[in-house]
Order: structure tokens, then C-alpha cells, then sequence
């Protein structure tokens, strides 16, 4: 090769283009990187440090399911009070309706108990009203009979005997109706009686009778009275046996 040649190639690749190209070992630029393909002019992007697939988040919370899921059937077993005033039956009854719905058992139990409490005072309300109702119309009857008040409820009592034997039944039958101490059959009582134009009946002489007679009258009127809860409420225990001795000491 002679000089010219060495000095045409050198002068060709060693010396910088006027554009700030780069010099010393060649003048020709390099080719762009094909797209897509990673540039040996680049530094290569650091690779994950966490080797592996992350974590696939958790699928979102259905909110139609239920949140407390209810217990297996065998464990099913509802919280009754010792207040609770249902029955062995009407416990089973409710088990069953929340095993079969799939309720809850600690809501299904507060449930219970609160509307057995709601029901229990509603039904105190309702007994003190019917006893303050049949007080005051003891009252009235006793103001509209004025004087002879005790003698006509003796004559409704005697009536009520005579006409249970005439049909033969037994005179607890109006304890079983719960009119036995309502002022009102005594006024029907009396009525008949006065339609057979039956008498009034004279209080029966004596000391005797007048304290049995006035103790079946605190008997009836008399809260205060031991008798008197089991006079009026026909679920006591005692009821039959109290109405019967009212009965007795009313002469009937």
C-alpha cells in the first residue's frame, strides 16, 4: 500500500466531522437498534429483586354472602331464659324456625328474649287493667244496689247454684268461663231471680256466716287479701281451690 492510501483511509476514519461526531476509530455513526430489541449503547434496567411472581391480591368480598355463617345442625342450641314464659314446645318450635332459615343463634336468642320481656310487661299491663276495670265496676254496682247490694249478690250466688244443678253441671263451670266474678252475671243472676220472683236472699244470720261472707267479699275486692291474686287469675295454681272456698262461704 502506498502513502497516499494510508494517509486517504487515515484521514477517512480518524478525523472528527465538523458536526462534533465522534472521532478516533471511525467516522461512521452507528446504526440505530432495531425496535423492540435492547440497545448495547443502554445500560440494561436493573432486574426485579424479588424473584418470582408477586402475589395475586385476594378476590374481592362477595356482599351478598353472609357474614356469620350459622352453625352445623347438632350444634344449633338457642339461649333461653329462666324468665321465659314459653313452653317446652314453643322452645323446639323456635330452634327448628332458625335451624331452617339459617339464623343466626346469638341474634335468634337476643331476639328471643327481648320480645319475650316486651310480651311479659305487656301482658302485666293488660292484668292491672282489667283489674282496675273490675274494681270500679264493683263500684258501681255496688252504688247503683246501694243498700241492698249484699243481699242481691247473695241471691245471684244462690241462683247461679239452683240453675247449674236444674242443668246438672257443676257450678265451676262459671270459674272456667271467667265470669264467675264479674259484675255483670251477678246483675244477670239477680235478674233472673227477680224474673221467678225469687227474693232476695237475707244475709244468713249469725256472726258466723257475716265473717264468711265478709271474708269471700276481701276475697274478691281486697288485693291486699292472700287469696285474691289466686281469685282472679285462672292460670294460678290455686284458683279452682280459692274459687270453690268462695263458693263455700258465700253460703251457695
Amino acid at each position: 500500500m502506498n502513502l497516499f492510501k494510508l494517509y486517504h483511509n487515515r484521514f477517512l476514519f480518524d478525523e472528527a466531522p465538523e458536526n462534533g461526531g465522534g472521532g478516533g476509530g471511525g467516522g461512521v455513526p452507528a446504526p440505530p437498534a432495531a425496535p423492540g430489541r435492547p440497545s448495547l449503547a443502554e445500560p440494561a434496567p436493573n432486574p426485579d429483586p424479588t424473584p418470582g411472581n408477586p402475589p395475586a391480591d385476594p378476590p374481592p368480598a362477595d356482599p351478598a354472602a353472609p357474614k356469620d355463617a350459622p352453625p352445623a345442625q347438632e350444634d344449633y342450641v338457642l339461649a333461653f331464659d329462666e324468665s321465659f314464659s314459653g313452653d317446652e314446645t314453643l322452645r323446639n318450635l323456635l330452634t327448628e324456625t332458625g335451624k331452617t332459615h339459617g339464623l343466626p343463634v346469638e341474634g335468634l336468642s337476643a331476639f328471643i328474649k327481648d320480645m319475650d320481656s316486651r310480651m311479659a310487661a305487656k301482658a302485666a299491663e293488660e292484668q292491672q287493667a282489667q283489674e282496675a276495670a273490675m274494681n270500679e265496676a264493683w263500684k258501681q254496682l255496688d252504688g247503683e244496689w246501694g243498700r241492698d247490694s249484699d243481699s242481691r249478690q247473695m241471691r245471684a250466688v244462690q241462683m247461679a247454684g239452683r240453675l247449674c244443678r236444674m242443668a246438672g253441671v257443676d257450678q265451676s263451670v262459671f270459674s272456667e268461663m271467667g265470669i264467675a266474678d264479674h259484675p255483670a252475671m251477678y246483675k244477670i243472676l239477680d235478674a233472673v231471680g227477680r224474673l221467678l220472683d225469687e227474693p232476695a236472699l237475707p244475709v244468713p244470720p249469725g256472726r258466723q256466716e257475716q265473717q264468711a261472707r265478709g271474708e269471700a267479699q276481701r276475697m274478691m275486692h281486697d288485693p291486699e287479701h292472700p287469696d285474691y291474686a289466686a281469685f282472679h287469675d285462672c292460670d294460678n295454681p290455686r284458683f279452682a281451690e280459692v274459687r270453690a272456698k268462695y263458693m263455700r262461704l258465700m253460703g251457695a
